[in-house]
């Protein structure tokens, strides 16, 4: 059989997804090629690599299992590279022709390879190879001629090119390079729309290539607005995000009226996306909206986007991502029912959500689970619940500096280790409270890699006690800051309520394995969260414990709880004013832990999954003494030699990097002692600092009575 037939037999099984047997034909193809190499065997050796290329690549996307995705991407790109080598030998315009798809290809597979591993230093390499490609392609063909081909080719390179920059925006902590990173891919979609606009005509006016170009930027203006502290500039990101994704629906709607089943299809999931993202720009204006009737009229129609997309979903025939838009929906309807009071609505969908994300129904006591969801539920504060409340996180002047660049590079906050915390009881106080002590948690017994992260935040903002127990320099009292964060009510983002305890999944039957992708399988996804992904963490409130004596009054405490081994008082301080919402938690927080005592005290024997499934709560509870901090928290559980683990050897301590703090902070507070310390610093040079670096930052001093420090 001859070469080129062993090739056309291959491209026929390989359009029948038998890629295997396609692979057959090409290494058989490859045996023949024999004697000098003359145009016609470099075409062909050219041509048999890229089909192994495109075969590997293919067979990466229906692979479950990470490392073998890995594993043949690196075939794929192992074949393209050959491919370029051979192509390059090729005579005139040929040549550039099979360049130009070597390094398509090769930007396909780095930019996958990128999504995939989890080494961060080998994900930046890969996306900088895949824009490398990119940028090569294009290259090449701005040279060849205008022909529909290459355009086609143009259009897509450009999007794949966005794709680059938009994943390297979402894996860098810093702000400023984020956004610029979110620019270079809003500036490829919007080439990427010109192209097609010049390519369109009367016969094929590629109505779905110019809905997808829409989306793409609409949601680019959507994830800039995200990341925009100006509240004037991120409403005029928004504008143009909706603007963006109206045109979309409009153009899926014209899809959605064609006689074609494809375009149909394709019509109906792009009026879905539009519908859905039009609802994400509208309720983030609503979030930002200063009065309360344009607020309610933006929250209205962010409502009836997301009830467009219910009602559109049926007409979709076996669509994958059905149960992800599902729960996305949940996530936001769920907020209109703490807008209209409905509390008991709200809290269940709020419970439910977390109960299906980290438990199996059958592998559990429903007892423990419903319990564990329940408190979760009460102690997790979205932004809708915290509103506009300032938390304060009070640092050292050292570490402020170091957070804002000022005379260094700037360095992200830091999520801590819980070992050395103040509180020498951290994660313990609930275990005593509940009577199990001799689980032995607080050892780590069974998980030694493992490890509670968490950075706290206060609502005492500019309080005395905070400022002298923390921050301090030179050991000096009031010298730290304050760093307030949430003034404009726009600090928490989306957030992913199984991110704290994803690490874990894998090793402990107590978790759902599933996260948000298949809710019928309950299979674990082998990429774990990624580093620059902790921005999503959720924001938890610290519930305080006391045990009854003379010494603390009944009124300290919302509720008391007998106990077997005697009289506890829970207190959880009120989140804005509404006292029947406050009520309503105290009441469910009661309830549940009654129902965890009474299910570890009924308990003969204590199970594995048991011990493991307090990892959930138990860092979310101290003891009554620490009341006065009213903490919240973000935390995470992770492997202490994992790679978003880092260690600083100043402090001689492990974290994990977790946010540009000028993207959150809206003031700092410099405490009344600031100047007061043997570095000799001084307020109006750390003002005029700020002013250069983040001018969005609001800087005061503040006037607390305290005594100077003894010389």
């Amino acid at each position: 059989m001859s070469v080129q037939k062993f090739i056309d037999e291959s491209r026929v099984f390989f359009k029948e997804k038998q890629f295997d047997k396609a692979e057959q034909r090409l290494k058989q193809a490859w045996q023949e090629i024999i004697g000098e190499a003359t145009q016609v065997q470099i075409q062909e050796q050219n041509d048999v690599r890229y089909w192994l290329g495109c075969c590997s690549f293919e067979k990466a996307q229906r692979t479950e299992k990470n490392e073998k995705v890995i594993q043949l991407l690196k075939e794929a790109i192992k074949y393209f590279q050959q491919q370029l080598s051979l192509a390059k030998k090729l005579c005139n315009t040929q040549a550039s022709i099979e360049e130009q798809y070597a390094y398509g290809w090769l930007g396909r597979c780095y930019l996958e390879l990128a999504i995939r591993e989890k080494i961060v230093d080998t994900t930046n390499i890969c996306l900088h190879q895949a824009i490398r490609s990119y940028y090569h392609q294009l290259d090449i063909l701005n040279i060849l001629e205008k022909k529909e081909d290459f355009v086609k080719e143009q259009i897509k390179a450009q999007n794949w090119l966005g794709h680059c920059y938009s994943e390297q925006s979402k894996r860098t902590l810093i702000s400023d390079r984020r956004i610029r990173l979110i620019k270079k891919a809003l500036q490829c979609y919007s080439q990427q729309l010109d192209l097609i606009k010049q390519a369109a005509t009367t016969l094929r006016p590629h109505i779905l290539e110019q809905a997808q170009a829409h989306s793409w930027i609409g949601g680019a203006y959507l994830e800039w607005a995200l990341h925009t502290k100006n509240v004037e500039s991120a409403e005029g990101l928004l504008n143009k995000a909706i603007d963006h994704h109206k045109q979309e629906l409009q153009l899926s709607g014209e899809l959605d009226n064609q006689d074609n089943q494809i375009d149909k299809q394709n019509g109906i999931i792009g009026q879905i996306y539009a519908q859905y993202h039009i609802g994400c720009c509208y309720f983030e204006q609503a979030r930002r909206a200063k009065d309360n009737t344009q607020a309610d009229d933006l929250f209205q129609k962010s409502a009836r986007s997301f009830k467009n997309v219910r009602k559109q979903i049926p007409a979709l025939i076996d669509w994958p991502k059905t149960d992800l838009l599902e729960n996305s929906l949940k996530h936001y309807l769920k907020y209109f029912a703490y807008r209209e009071q409905n509390w008991m609505r709200y809290f269940e969908d709020k419970k439910a959500e977390i109960k299906e994300l980290l438990f199996i129904s059958k592998a559990n006591d429903s007892r423990l689970s419903n319990a564990i969801s329940t408190i979760l539920a009460v102690l997790n504060i979205p932004t809708i619940e915290l509103g506009s409340i300032p938390l304060a996180h009070y640092t050292s002047p050292i570490v402020c500096h170091k957070l804002f660049g000022i005379g260094d590079e700037i360095n992200p906050l830091r999520i801590g280790s819980s070992t050395y915390m103040n509180d020498p009881s951290e994660g313990k106080t609930l275990l005593e409270f509940l009577d199990v002590q001799d689980l032995e948690l607080e050892n780590k017994v069974d998980y030694p890699t493992y490890n509670a992260f968490f950075t706290c935040f206060s609502s005492r903002v500019n309080d005395l006690n905070q400022f002298r127990l923390y921050g301090k320099e030179d050991g000096i009292e009031a010298s730290g800051c304050c760093l307030v964060v949430n003034k404009n009510g726009d600090w928490l983002k989306e957030v992913d309520l199984s991110s704290p305890f994803r690490s874990l999944a894998s090793t402990q039957k107590g978790y759902a394995e599933n996260g948000l992708q298949d809710k019928n399988s309950h299979k674990l996804p082998e990429i774990e969260l990624s580093i620059f992904q902790f921005e999503k963490l959720p924001l938890y409130q610290i519930a305080y414990i006391a045990y009854e004596d003379e010494y603390i009054s009944r009124e300290k405490c919302g509720r008391w709880l007998e106990m077997p081994h005697g009289k506890f008082g829970i207190r959880l301080k009120p989140i804005g004013d509404n006292k029947k919402w406050h009520e309503f938690r105290l009441t469910k927080l009661e309830e549940a832990l009654q129902e965890l005592m009474n299910f570890f005290h009924n308990k003969n024997s204590f199970e594995e999954e048991d011990k493991q499934i307090l990892e959930y709560i138990r860092y979310l509870f101290k003891d009554f003494a620490f009341r006065d901090e009213e903490e919240f928290r973000l935390m995470k559980i992770a492997k202490i030699d994992a790679e978003e683990v880092k260690y600083c050897d100043v402090s001689q301590s492990v974290f994990i990097p977790y946010s540009d703090i000028r993207d959150i902070v809206d003031e700092v507070i410099l405490g009344t002692n600031y100047e007061k310390t043997s570095r000799g610093r001084k307020a109006e040079v750390f003002q005029y600092q700020m002013r250069k670096l983040c001018p969005d930052v609001k800087v005061s001093s503040s006037s607390l009575p305290i005594n100077p420090p003894l010389r």
